[in-house]
């Protein structure tokens, strides 16, 4: 069985990234991006009670370059949106309030279990049909499901496979 929805929503996050010669420079100047992207997400769509933010992480840039000075501070933060439609506009917002990193946004529907149990019912009742008519082509009863495959890739589809033996 298959059921084909539109998608209900979408995961978004993005890194913000600061650098700077002190501690107190790139703390700034993180808050400030911080605060924009934020903004640009909720405007952009993205719901306030779904934004979340990890925590600031401050690394002395010579513990990743030898020799370099100064500091860079990482923040992520994630949010879901609705408004699916316009999730480009909302990727090139948060790219020009400072995002240094933007992810791949990940779709979703809403009643996803729901949608695999019905394609579930479909697929068994396309099964029962094929083997009757196959009972009827070469004159044969089958007598029971010998197995039931169900296998899904994330969040984006579900396949079913129903295998009928004769007995």
């Amino acid at each position: 069985g298959k059921v084909t929805v539109p998608a209900s929503s979408a995961k978004i996050s993005a890194t913000v990234v600061e650098t700077g010669d002190t501690v107190d420079k790139v703390e700034s100047g993180l808050r400030g991006k911080i605060g924009a992207v934020r903004l640009a997400m909720v405007s952009g769509g993205v719901t306030e009670k779904s934004l979340a933010q990890s925590q600031v992480q401050i690394t002395p840039l010579a513990a990743v370059i030898s020799g370099a000075k100064g500091y860079s501070a990482t923040v992520l933060i994630t949010g879901e949106s609705a408004d699916i439609v316009n999730l480009n506009t909302l990727v090139v917002k948060m790219y020009s309030s400072g995002a240094s990193i933007v992810s791949q946004p990940v779709v979703e529907v809403s009643n996803q279990t729901e949608l695999e149990n019905q394609a579930l019912k479909m697929a068994l009742k396309e099964a029962d049909a094929n083997a009757k008519y196959l009972a009827k082509l070469k004159w044969k009863l089958f007598k029971k499901v010998s197995s039931i495959q169900q296998a899904s890739s994330g969040n984006t589809s579900t396949t079913t496979k129903t295998s009928e033996s004769n007995g």
